[in-house]
């Protein structure tokens, strides 16, 4: 019989897998960064120390009814007007001053600064005035001024230039949105007081 090789049957090669772990990256497990934020933040600054609002109670901050970057502060019943730090508004919420991104305003505007130059500025830290028994604003006779009384003290203001004081809203007004009817408004604030000269006596002529 003729003879049969039997061929040779390569076995094939059965790897063993690499059951080795993968190469897994652990997750960033760093401490988040802790470092201080920079202290040197906007600070708020007092822009009147006097202004036309009354506290309602001897410590708090309220808005301002026109400007989202101003507030007033109330010390033990005295009040005054702050405006907050650059970039940066008063929420009445957390009640101090933040990212102006984080604050809204609804119809209220940001102030440029332009407007602290239109705030009532003090003629006389001591006025001859006796003030009622209340606190606040009372008219003066002159139209564009009128008397701040706090805890008996009166000091006199005058309204900046073109405004005239509202006994109504006991704020400056626009001119042309008061009336002045019963009292003059057209005396000046910067007048100044006309004073009396001494008459001059004449040596008597010698003998």
């Amino acid at each position: 019989e003729p003879e049969t090789e039997t061929p040779d049957i390569e076995e094939p090669i059965t790897e063993e897998p690499d059951t080795e772990d993968p190469d897994t990256e652990e997750p960033d497990t760093e401490e988040p960064d802790t470092e201080e934020p920079d202290n040197e933040k906007p600070e708020d600054k007092v822009i009147d120390p006097n202004p036309d609002f009354v506290c309602q109670k001897n410590y708090g901050r309220y808005i301002h009814k026109e400007y989202c970057n101003w507030y007033y502060q109330c010390n033990n019943g005295k009040s005054s007007l702050l405006r907050c730090g650059k970039g940066t508004r008063y929420d009445s919420h957390k009640r101090k001053c933040l990212d102006k991104e984080v604050v809204k305003c609804n119809k209220r505007k940001d102030s440029d600064g332009s407007e602290e130059d239109d705030q009532p500025i003090l003629v006389d830290p001591n006025p001859n005035y006796v003030c009622p028994d209340t606190a606040g604003n009372f008219r003066h006779e002159v139209c564009s001024m009128f008397y701040q009384c706090f805890m008996g003290q009166a000091g006199l203001y005058a309204c900046p230039p073109g405004k005239l004081y509202d006994a109504q809203t006991y704020t400056c007004r626009k001119a042309e949105e008061v009336s002045c009817d019963d009292i003059d408004k057209e005396k000046t604030t910067t007048k100044e007081p006309t004073t009396t000269e001494e008459p001059t006596t004449t040596e008597e002529p010698t003998t």
